[in-house]
């Protein structure tokens, strides 16, 4: 599925060049920060102190055990070799892209749940519940309400139909139109996801196995694209067989073990996350402006309803099941596998949250909650055994990437190919096309997950996001008014779209106008003087919620390099709340080893960036560790002002400090070690709950419109023909709804 966490996950990577675990140095302990495009860094005091010893993160241990690689290579030769055996019976576009429609249920069904389940399952679910509580989990017990509707209405339609993809349905209801609409949107949102699932899921392999991660990405995605485009549905069918399998046992080795290593085995786990509140759903207000879990259901209700309904990949197992009956119980099998899997998965980050709290020195400073699971799979699960869990954690991305792969050449051969190009070909060329559409989205699906790791960005994310979104606003009412209505019309869809994707864009538009930074303060730094340190209390003029502060300085008010220990805020009740999180425009380097015009390290000066860690931006994280002389390290230090500063902006700096959360606060604490006076403003951007949850907005608020829209716009332009609900003839050529 396309669980949400996936963004939170790369976040949590992108700034690091290795994708290491940033780690809060202690007073006595620093630990290595690769370099990133954001920060410029080096060590502003070069003078041959002797530095204390490097704590290793997890990312910097070895974690690689031959039995756990062999167990591996075992599971990925098998892949390969079910792709080759496909391969010798796929002699056409119909076995290439439905499997003949052949395939037993139940095998389908451990490829229905392999396939919603990904890897985001494995990593970010237990990840959630080990940081937060079970806010997510009601929603996912859900996913049978959907499921239902799927049961009921979008298998049989699909079915009866005899077509070969979802949006072939659109273009005999609605008209031609329609059919690219929907594919646009598919191949745009899938094309995305391939490269950051790929991407997110190489992280614990890099660490596992030792190889550099271009190489892990390339070695993964290639393996995905050799069985997929050799065997078609039919190897990607039979590969989530085993995946899936694979997935289930894995996890169910782990909480043994977990429950074993506690005195008090699973009655502990569950006494002790009971009584820390680790069960807790959150908010159960009713506000729309809050992430409640009222909030979080109905929009994974609309989230599920249109990958049951709009999504070929989940389309495509439907078609390819032998018979109606057969198509009935594996549907049923499938929905069976995959609520238990979402729960136990949850259970499992919980489990995780009480050992570590049995055993917190085990687990390396720093290690982001998606990191916990791979860690303790890598450091505590025996040799071998942890090659099969591991290899669960490739059975759920693989199932994800392969299904996608093949579903995205099945709508650029059939919806576009096929549809406008020629509709004549032999067999053997629609399945050469299908082959060739395969190794292209292989390659972009790579060439996303390298650019993802190389610019260590999100702009490949929020153009998903913003993009897919404008271009699919109300695509599940699109099909809802197709299965459900007979009154609307082409005329009347089509009007109803363009409302809908204009309403949506604007939406964006107004939220990023919202959404600009807003100034909190601004006024002279309280703690400039004389004073080699200081603690610069902020009080704002009215208290303020948000997530993050951004500080602004003018190094042109100092004498030396900005050094920053901590900061604070405390909210309207008093309680002070350090910053978990924090970013910066630059970090300085000593003189001797810059580049004299624009203060950039020379790479070959610094090539691991390690003076970098010393005065990285994340020092600011947590309680102060400086006692307030300018002598000691473990904080932040702007780049020294240089020519091109004093240019480009005359000298001004800032620092980025988030809180992990919304809090009302009107006062800031800001602990400076070293040439305290150059503070001059603070701001912030406000959160989307500031307004309205995109979630919500975009999640649910378009289907509903479009529903509403159509409706409405059918008044005016009713369609010429009206088809009962149960009538094939709408699925024919000969009447498309057109006005």
């Amino acid at each position: 599925m396309k669980f949400p966490n996936v963004r939170r996950l790369v976040e949590n990577s992108q700034r690091t060049e290795d994708h290491r675990v940033l780690v809060r140095p202690t007073r006595q302990q620093w630990q290595r920060y690769p370099r990133s495009d954001t920060f410029t860094a080096a060590h502003p005091l070069d003078d041959g102190r002797k530095q204390a010893p490097e704590k290793r993160s997890m990312a910097e241990t070895d974690l690689a055990r031959w039995p756990d690689l062999l167990v591996m290579g075992l599971n990925l030769a098998a892949l390969v070799a079910i792709g080759w055996y496909c391969s010798r019976k796929t002699d056409s576009a119909d076995s290439y892209f439905l499997a003949d429609r052949s395939m037993p249920g139940w095998i389908v069904a451990f490829s229905m749940m392999a396939t919603i389940i990904s890897s985001m399952t494995f990593l970010a679910l237990p990840g959630a519940t080990f940081q937060d509580d079970w806010r997510f989990m009601p929603a996912h017990a859900m996913y049978f309400v959907p499921a239902l509707a799927a049961y009921f209405i979008f298998m049989p339609f699909f079915r009866r139909g005899h077509i070969t993809t979802a949006y072939e349905y659109l273009e005999r209801r609605f008209g031609s139109w329609a059919r690219i609409y929907g594919a646009i949107a598919f191949l745009f949102h899938h094309i995305f996801r391939t490269g950051i699932i790929l991407y997110a899921v190489s992280l614990p392999f890099e660490q596992m196995s030792g190889l550099k991660m271009p190489v892990v990405i390339v070695g993964l995605g290639v393996l995905v694209a050799a069985y997929t485009i050799a065997g078609g549905l039919k190897a990607v069918i039979y590969t989530d067989l085993l995946q899936g399998i694979a997935l289930i046992i894995g996890g169910l080795i782990c909480i043994p073990i977990l429950a074993g290593q506690l005195p008090g085995g699973l009655s502990q786990i569950v006494q002790e996350a009971t009584a820390a509140g680790k069960f807790g759903v959150g908010s159960t207000a009713w506000v729309l402006n809050e992430k409640t879990v009222w909030v979080i259901i109905l929009v994974y209700q609309f989230q599920f309803l249109q990958i049951f309904c709009t999504d070929q990949s989940m389309v495509q197992r439907y078609l390819s099941i032998r018979s109606d009956d057969e198509a009935r119980r594996g549907f049923i099998l499938g929905t069976a596998l995959t609520i238990p899997v979402w729960l136990y998965f949850a259970f499992v980050g919980t489990a995780l949250y009480v050992y570590y709290q049995q055993h917190a020195a085990s687990l390396p400073e720093g290690t982001k909650p998606e990191g916990v699971f791979p860690y303790f799979i890598l450091t505590q699960v025996p040799a071998g055994v942890a090659g099969f869990v591991i290899a669960g954690l490739l059975a759920a991305a693989m199932s994800t990437l392969d299904s996608s792969i093949n579903a995205s050449a099945g709508t650029v051969t059939n919806d576009f190919y096929r549809r406008f190009y020629t509709n004549e070909a032999s067999p053997a060329r629609y399945l050469l096309i299908g082959r060739l559409s395969s190794l292209v989205f292989s390659a972009i699906m790579i060439c996303v997950a390298l650019t993802i790791h190389f610019m260590r960005t999100e702009t490949l994310m929020d153009l998903q996001t913003l993009v897919y979104s404008v271009v699919s606003a109300g695509l599940l009412s699109l099909f809802l008014l197709g299965f459900l209505t007979t009154r609307v019309g082409s005329r009347a869809a089509a009007t109803a779209t363009a409302a809908t994707v204009l309403l949506v864009a604007g939406w964006l538009v107004v939220d990023h106008v919202w959404r600009t930074e807003r100034e909190l303060w601004h006024g002279d730094d309280p703690g400039g003087g004389d004073l080699a340190s200081a603690v610069s209390v902020i009080t704002l003029p009215q208290p303020i919620q948000a997530d993050h502060i951004k500080i602004h300085f003018d190094t042109n008010l100092i004498s030396g390099p900005l050094r920053i220990d901590a900061v604070a805020v405390v909210d309207v009740e008093g309680a002070t709340h350090w910053a978990t999180a924090a970013t910066a425009s630059s970090v300085y380097h000593s003189p001797q080893k810059t580049n004299q015009l624009t203060g950039n390290a020379r790479e070959s000066e610094d090539p691991d960036g390690a003076r970098e860690a010393t005065f990285a931006a994340q020092n600011t994280t947590g309680a102060p560790d400086m006692p307030g002389s300018s002598e000691e390290e473990a904080t932040w230090s702007s780049r020294a002002p240089n020519v091109l500063d004093r240019l480009s902006n005359g000298g001004k700096q800032w620092l980025r400090v988030g809180y992990g959360k919304r809090r009302e606060f009107a006062e800031i604490h800001i602990h400076q070690t070293a040439n305290p006076g150059a503070i001059t403003r603070l701001t912030t951007i406000p959160t989307q709950a500031d307004f309205l949850p995109n979630a919500f907005w975009l999640g649910v608020l378009p289907h509903l419109f479009l529903l509403l829209a159509g409706m409405i716009f059918s008044l005016a332009w009713p369609r010429n023909s009206l088809k009962p609900l149960t009538d094939l003839t709408v699925w024919t050529g000969s009447n498309r709804g057109h006005q």
